[in-house]
């Protein structure tokens, strides 16, 4: 597994979330069917659209989020 193909898994797009899960063997996602080559890498942004304020940057925030409500990923700010 390249950083390009993961990559694509933590695009803004929907379509490319649940694809391309493996950090080390394209296989597992071969096996499940969730590899995903077919991306360019220049068509996407790393992130998710409620997640991209300056304010959801701050360390403070990060280590927060696991103990408050979760924002809707998909929907931006």
């Amino acid at each position: 597994m390249t950083p390009r193909l993961h990559g694509i898994h933590h695009a803004a797009r929907k379509d490319c979330e649940d694809a391309n899960w493996s950090s080390g063997l394209t296989m597992w996602d071969r096996l499940h069917g969730t590899l995903r080559d077919d991306v360019a890498q220049e068509a996407i942004t790393i992130g998710l659209p409620a997640y991209g304020s300056d304010a959801d940057a701050r360390l403070t925030t990060a280590l927060a989020l696991p103990f408050g409500p979760q924002k809707d990923a998909w929907t931006a700010t």
